[in-house]
């Protein structure tokens, strides 16, 4: 049971390490977690950002991935078809993998 309850415990090394640099409240804060990508992502001039990163002909993610069926599942979300926010995040991830460490 002691696994599943909460404790001040988590990243014991990088507590210890961090504690002359940074408040000895957040130290000891318990770990929070972090939500993903909500409805609000994704949404008007963002979708900007997305188009220029997945529909670009440089794009690198296609050299792994179907152009055609990343770009329909896309079209998908920007059509209000299908909320695809977590699938779009993950492609933005993948690509910008793939162009910080696989090169233009």
């Amino acid at each position: 049971a002691r696994y599943f309850q909460k404790t001040r415990d988590g990243k014991l090394l990088l507590r210890k390490m961090m504690a002359r640099h940074v408040p000895q409240d957040i130290v000891e804060r318990e770990k929070q977690g972090f939500s993903a990508p909500d409805a609000s992502w994704f949404k008007g001039e963002s979708m900007d950002y997305v188009r220029r990163q997945l529909f670009s002909s440089n794009a690198r993610i296609y050299d792994f991935l179907d152009r055609g069926t990343v770009q329909k599942l896309v079209d998908q979300h920007l059509n209000g078809e299908q909320n695809r926010r977590l699938l779009i995040w993950s492609l933005l991830n993948v690509e910008s993998f793939c162009q910080a460490y696989l090169g233009k």
